[in-house]
């Protein structure tokens, strides 16, 4: 089975060691990765299931419409359209000012935050700068919701409102208890549920 995962800003692969392993696995923001690379990838390729997680998933709506037909299942968890319409510019600001000084830290507390388990991964701060000034001012809309796509959100997620999936589509579903990091075992159930296909 073809699968396509595009990762949060600081969603290292230590956090989906199987997803990161055994399939397409990117990360925006690190290893180079930057929105424009990731949605010519995207334009260029073909796959069963494309999941796209919090940044991930808001750079797959920025470009849903040349992407939508390259993928038979689009799942979009804790999706966005401008990070800023629920976290002030003030926020991200601080966390700027704070990764300059102690990356380490920032990371592990917004993970934390997500709750996401202990993820250790050497990164560039500089990358993750550019994704915390890339959330300052991204902003995407949606006007079609296509066939295709499906969204899934946390309802005690700490980082994206549940509100946010709900400006996307009304057809949310919700993962009881569930914070901003789903598990690998609950994205394969619901991917189960949703396609049919086994993911792992």
């Amino acid at each position: 089975m073809d699968l396509i995962f595009i990762s949060g800003w600081s969603g290292f692969g230590c956090l989906f060691p199987n997803l990161s392993k055994k399939y397409v696995f990117l990360t925006p923001f690190h290893n180079h990765m930057e929105p424009l690379g990731i949605a010519d990838f995207l334009k260029a390729h073909k796959a069963e299931i494309l999941i796209g997680w919090s940044t991930g998933a808001h750079i797959v709506i920025k470009n849903l419409k040349e992407i939508k037909s390259n993928f038979e299942y689009i799942i979009l968890i804790s999706p966005f359209l401008a990070f800023t319409d629920f976290t002030s510019e003030k926020v991200l600001g601080i966390m700027m000012e704070n990764l300059e000084r102690q990356p380490e830290l920032v990371v592990q507390s917004f993970l934390k935050k997500a709750g996401a388990p202990l993820c250790k991964e050497v990164f560039d701060k500089s990358q993750l700068l550019n994704g915390l000034r890339f959330l300052l001012t991204s902003k995407a809309e949606i006007t079609t919701v296509p066939k295709n796509l499906c969204v899934i959100h946390g309802t005690k997620d700490r980082i994206v409102p549940l509100r946010e999936s709900l400006k996307i589509t009304t057809n949310v579903i919700p993962v009881e208890g569930g914070n901003h990091y789903l598990n690998e075992t609950t994205i394969f159930k619901i991917c189960y549920e949703i396609s049919g296909k086994k993911v792992i």
